[in-house]
């Protein structure tokens, strides 16, 4: 009985494909995923300053909240895109990921605590929540995580989310 679980097991999960170990895998992936790194980044860019503009022509939007959104968070984050192409990023990709990954959620941090301060959506009804459900749903479905780097992003969100709850909520 278990040879047969075994065999099936064997089937499920080949040797052939347990390249991660091997040396030539990294550059591969790194190669492999370059596109959809330097469009995820753009993406993120344009849906964070989509909201800000959001808020600029809402009927109550902050001043506080649109200042820092656009003359900190997207320069700070088109730089990080900007750079993507370099040979430093390249060399150093999960560094480059999760240094990107932990400015945007430091970013979205500080804008949770801003619109706290200026428009309706309050902390403690939910506001943060949400805000760091998609930062963790953007990252976790285009960043290009390997394993150990999706746990060290997961575990920034959820240690700043819980530091915004503790800090902030009533």
């Amino acid at each position: 009985m278990l040879s047969w679980l075994a065999t099936k097991i064997d089937r499920l999960f080949p040797a052939a494909l347990a390249t991660s170990g091997t040396p030539a895998f990294r550059d591969y992936a790194i190669e492999f995923t370059t596109p959809q790194f330097r469009i995820s980044l753009w993406l993120g860019i344009i849906t964070f300053a989509s909201f800000g503009i959001w808020d600029v022509f809402g009927e109550d939007g902050g001043v506080m909240t649109t200042r820092f959104r656009f003359l900190v968070g997207c320069p700070v984050l088109v730089l990080f895109a900007v750079a993507a192409s370099s040979q430093l990023a390249r060399k150093y990709r999960e560094l480059y990921v999760i240094g990107f990954s932990t400015t945007a959620v430091v970013v979205v941090f500080i804008i949770i605590i801003l619109i706290d301060k200026e428009l309706p959506f309050k902390i403690n009804t939910g506001n943060a929540t949400i805000n760091f459900y998609l930062c963790a749903f953007f990252g976790f479905a285009l960043l290009p995580f390997f394993v150990l780097d999706g746990l060290v992003f997961g575990l920034v969100v959820v240690a700043a989310h819980s530091i915004l709850l503790y800090l902030y909520s009533n």
